[in-house]
């Protein structure tokens, strides 16, 4: 099967036979999208580089690369500590202006989302006290410069670590 390379709605028919048996037949849509379709709604951090505190691979867990994979079904853990934190290398100096945390059960109650140029030094855009888990969006008052954007956790709101499906970061 060629998968187009024109971005656009597309189906797919494909015809099961088997001998001495009736003919099945299986109808898929599927879409090809542009570059700015994809980032509009996966987010500029798809398949960046990852860093974290720790990293934990017990009850599905995986490396810290899952929260940028794109794959809802994916997610990484922290230790079951505090502080704890993940961090988004942009590769450029992007313009952010939105961050979406998918959180698994194990969420942050605390925590703070910031920005930085170099990987080192940080500066704090966002910070709350009152995490509530799901599927958390924070829109910046302000977009902010930053080539690295991180989620540092201050308090857990269970036992275990902070665990992350994805971490979704967006131009304004």
């Amino acid at each position: 099967v060629d998968i187009p390379a024109t971005a656009g709605a597309y189906q797919l028919e494909a015809a099961l036979v088997k001998p001495g048996a009736d003919l099945v037949r299986s109808l898929r849509d599927f879409s090809v999208m542009t570059d700015e379709e994809r980032q509009a709604r996966f987010g500029i951090a798809v398949g960046k580089s990852v860093k974290a505190s720790s990293s934990l691979h017990r009850d599905g867990a995986t490396s810290p690369e899952a929260v940028v994979d794109g794959n809802p079904g994916t997610r990484w853990s922290s230790e079951f500590s505090d502080p704890q934190w993940i961090a988004v290398d942009l590769g450029r100096p992007e313009k952010v202006g939105r961050i979406v945390l998918d959180w698994e059960g194990a969420f942050g109650k605390a925590y703070a989302i910031e920005v930085s140029a170099d990987g080192e030094a940080w500066k704090e855009v966002h910070r709350t006290d009152a995490g509530r888990g799901g599927s958390e969006e924070i829109r910046l008052v302000a977009p902010v410069e930053a080539r690295w954007v991180r989620m540092r956790g201050t308090q857990r709101a269970t036992q275990y670590g902070y665990s992350l499906f994805e971490m979704r970061v967006y131009r304004p």
